[in-house]
Order: C-alpha cells, then sequence, then structure tokens
C-alpha cells in the first residue's frame, strides 16, 4: 500500500478519501475498504467506554507537631 499510494499520485488522505470504493476494493480489497472508510470518518467499530483508574485516598498523622519541612516529607513518602 505505501508503496502503490504514491504512483498512483496519492499524497495525503483526502486524497485517498477522493477515490471511489470500488477503486479502492479493487486495489486493496477488503482492509483498503476500512482505510477507506476511516479515511472518511466512516467506523463501524464499537465504542468502548473508558475505565479511568480507580482514586486512592489516605491520610497521614504524626505523633507530635512537625516542626521542619523535611520530616513532614518524609513522613508522606513512607505512605
Amino acid at each position: 500500500m505505501q508503496r502503490r499510494l504514491p504512483m498512483m499520485g496519492i499524497r495525503r488522505i483526502g486524497d485517498f478519501a477522493a477515490l471511489s470504493r470500488a477503486a479502492v476494493f479493487e486495489q486493496w480489497e477488503r482492509h483498503g475498504c476500512f482505510c477507506h472508510d476511516l479515511a472518511l470518518g466512516i467506523d463501524p467499530r464499537p465504542l468502548k467506554a473508558h475505565q479511568p483508574p480507580p482514586v486512592l485516598a489516605g491520610s497521614l498523622s504524626f505523633d507530635e507537631p512537625v516542626a521542619d519541612r523535611e520530616s513532614l516529607l518524609a513522613g508522606a513518602w513512607r505512605w
């Protein structure tokens, strides 16, 4: 396909989309028709919902008040 497209004068996706479906099928059969549909903005595949990762939450407590930033950060990294 990569070799044939430039030989046919097709340089951009719009050039490919402008071809007739019959011409695409003749050159590349079913796979070419699928790519042609995608070039036209047609995708027959069903949409799949994206599942976001679970949200992790936690808390951090100290026995005594924290006097410096390094102690606070060290405690956070252990969590």
